[in-house]
Formats: C-alpha cells, structure tokens, sequence
C-alpha cells in the first residue's frame, strides 16, 4: 500500500527533527574547537606587526601561538599613555612581580586585580569585572613586555565570549623638569575562537571593540597610578604599605626593597616608626648589608 501524502509529511518531519542533534553537535564542535589554519595557507606578519614581535626569539611553540593570532586576529588596538612620574627601574620592577603589583594596587585602593603565578613566566588573571584567563610572558627585554594570553569574558550585555589574545607593551623613559618619567604603548591583538559566535558578533563588534578599550585603559591607568605613588610619594606609600592588613611580610620586604632604590624615600624605617609600625622591630634583608637575601626573598614573593 503505498503511503499517503500525509504519511510522507510525516516521514519529512521525522527526518528533519531526527536531523537536529546532528546540526547541533556540528555547531558545538564548531565552537568549542580552535580554528587552525589551513596547511597551505601561509602566515605572515604584516610590516607593522613583524617591527614590534621579535618572534625569532620566542620558544618555537609560543611563537606559532604568537604569530596564529596576530595573522588571524579579529582585531586590533593600540593605546599610548601620556608621560607619568615613574623611574623605569620602578616600573619595570612592577611587571617583573605581577603577582605582588597588583596585591599592592588593591592595598592601596588603587584597583582590584587578582594575578596568581602557575609556573615560571605564567600567570592566572583576574580583573574582578568578568574577565578570567592564564598568560605568558612570551618575550621580555628592556623597554618591552609580550605576553600572550588564553580567556573568557562573561558579562551582562555581550554573550559568554572566549578568545586568545597577545599583548605588546613598549615602554621607555623621558625627563621632565629635571624628572623621570615613563611612556607606555600598548598593542593588543584579539581573535574570537568560536567560529559562529565570530559571525554572529559581527553586528556588535563595535561593542566588542568598546569593552576591549575600557579594559585596557583601565589596565594603563591603574599601572599609571602604581607607578606614580611608589614614584611620588615613597615615604607615604611606605606608611601605607606597612599598616596594610592584607599584604605580607614577604610582599613588604619586596616593596621597602624597591622603595629603598627610588629618590626621595630617605630613611624608610624612619617612615614606618611615624606610624609605630611593630613590623619594623626586626630588621630586614637589606637593613643588614645582605642584599643578596633581599633579592632572595623579593623573588620569593612573585
């Protein structure tokens, strides 16, 4: 008997509904798994990138990961800081302690940025604002930090969105009125992993592209503000620094060791005894002549 119309609709429906979990799965798989390049297809810096990534001296494994997302990035941002009073010793000893520099941001009611480290030159982060993920430190020279990054950001008005992304912090030191000042530029390659998700945020790229700028200038202003209090104010910061509740004894040595170096600290334990600090009773690392053991246990407290 052969079917009629109504049983070969029927027979339609079933196929398409039994179609769907198909459809879906491609979908996940879609946007669950990286998008590799393709074997033939060749990826090459262009001019203005290749002038800022010395990828040559980059681990093999970091530089493909490196240059994948500057190739295939979805997109690109510069920002420049103006000129702020730093020393660059200062500053480059706040990103070579990431991990204690923003513990010291969060003492000193600058920001609140948590940045744990999981291996040598690798770090978790967590900018308490939806933004989660591990980086690297994939290149460092004087006046210039590369990092590269894997994250997700989950917020209230753009989709859960994960992505990869590397960092280009150039840096270097100006004078002011007979002062040290620091200039930073920073350039941030950003590539969406979820191939859907991709085409769908095209639309709202320019949302994508706001949220990135408020992160990063709000990454630049608080290193600006860190910089300028350990740079301005040392005596007073050091005063801060050792009624501080949340930083350690091992994060206070670090920041005396570091405070000690900068012009205008004069005599630091005469700093904290202003403020009847009982911490300061035992003399630490470097008050003894052992620098060594100063750099020791700075080192110790990433």
């Amino acid at each position: 008997m052969r079917a009629g119309p109504a049983s070969e609709r029927e027979r339609e429906r079933r196929s398409a509904v039994g179609g769907l979990p198909l459809l879906g799965l491609a979908l996940l798989v879609a946007a669950v798994l990286p998008v590799a390049a393709a074997a033939d297809e060749p990826l090459v810096l262009k001019p203005e990138d290749a002038a800022i990534l010395p990828l040559a001296a980059m681990p093999i494994e970091l530089r493909q990961r490196v240059t994948f997302v500057v190739v295939k990035r979805t997109l690109r941002r510069v920002m420049t800081s103006e000129p702020f009073a730093s020393s660059l010793e200062g500053y480059t000893f706040l990103l070579d302690h990431l991990p204690l520099a923003a513990r010291l941001a969060a003492a000193l009611a600058i920001d609140r940025y948590r940045i744990e480290a999981t291996a040598p030159g690798q770090f978790f982060g967590d900018d308490q604002s939806g933004l989660t993920g591990n980086f690297t430190v994939a290149y460092q020279a004087t006046g210039r930090r590369i990092y590269y990054g894997e994250g997700v950001y989950v917020g209230a008005l753009l989709p859960r969105m994960s992505g990869r992304t590397v960092m280009v912090l150039e840096f270097h030191p100006i004078e002011r009125q007979g002062r040290p000042f620091v200039e930073t530029r920073l350039t941030v390659y950003l590539r969406l992993e979820q191939r859907p998700l991709r085409y769908l945020l095209k639309p709202l790229l320019p949302l994508v592209s706001g949220l990135v700028n408020r992160k990063l200038s709000r990454f630049l202003t608080a290193a600006r503000r860190l910089s300028e209090a350990l740079a301005a104010e040392p005596r007073q910061t050091w005063r801060e620094v050792q009624q501080s509740q949340t930083l350690s004894e091992a994060d206070k040595r670090c920041v005396r060791q570091l405070l000690s170096r900068l012009p205008g600290a004069g005599d630091l334990a005469a700093a904290a005894e202003e403020v009847d600090s009982p911490s300061d009773e035992a003399p630490y690392p470097e008050a003894a002549g052992n620098s060594a053991a100063a750099a020791d246990a700075c080192a110790a407290s990433p």
